[in-house]
C-alpha cells in the first residue's frame, strides 16, 4: 500500500510513501477492495494463495491499516455465516435461453466453511463502521459482522 501526498504545489513531483504489503502471502490480488473507514483507518479484502494445507484455493482476509501507528492488521478470513443463502448443490441455474450462470465465486474448506474463492469486487466501509463487500458469481453483497470500523 502507498500512501501519496497530493498537497504539494501544481506541476511539482508527488512524493509516495511506500507503507509496506497490506498482508504476507503469495500471489496477493485486491481488486476494487480499499476503503477509508470512518475511524480513520484503511480497509481491504485481500486473496492470497492458501498455503496452510486446510483446503485449497484462495483465501481471502479482510486487513486494516492504522495510520497512527504505520501497523498493518489481519482480521482474518472472510467466512459465510449462512452458506444456505444460494442453492450450491442444485447445480447452476439456466438463462431464459437455455445457457448456465455461473456459480463459481465460492468454496468450501474442510470444516464445511464456505468462502469466497476467486476475487472481491468491491468493498465499502460505511459511515456507521459496517464493511461490505461484493463476489461476482452468484452475485452477493457480504456484510462483514466480525469487525467494525470504530475505535
Amino acid at each position: 500500500m502507498f500512501r501519496v501526498d497530493l498537497s504539494g504545489p501544481v506541476g511539482q513531483a508527488i512524493v509516495a510513501t511506500n507503507l509496506g504489503n497490506r498482508l504476507e502471502g503469495k500471489n496477493p490480488d485486491s481488486r476494487g477492495s480499499i476503503a477509508l473507514g470512518p475511524d480513520g483507518r484503511v480497509y481491504s479484502a485481500m486473496r492470497i494463495d492458501n498455503a496452510t494445507g486446510f483446503g485449497t484455493g484462495y483465501l481471502h482476509h479482510i486487513v486494516r491499516h492504522d495510520p497512527q501507528n504505520g501497523g498493518m492488521e489481519d482480521l482474518g478470513v472472510i467466512k459465510i455465516l449462512n452458506p444456505d443463502f444460494f442453492p450450491f448443490t442444485a447445480g447452476p441455474p439456466k438463462n431464459a435461453n437455455g445457457t448456465l450462470r455461473p456459480i463459481h465465486g465460492y468454496h468450501t474448506l474442510p470444516d464445511g466453511t464456505l468462502t469466497p474463492l476467486h476475487v472481491i469486487l468491491a468493498q465499502i466501509v460505511t459511515k456507521d463502521g459496517t464493511i461490505y463487500a461484493t463476489v461476482l458469481a452468484p452475485f452477493t453483497l457480504i456484510k462483514i459482522e466480525s469487525v467494525k470500523a470504530v475505535r
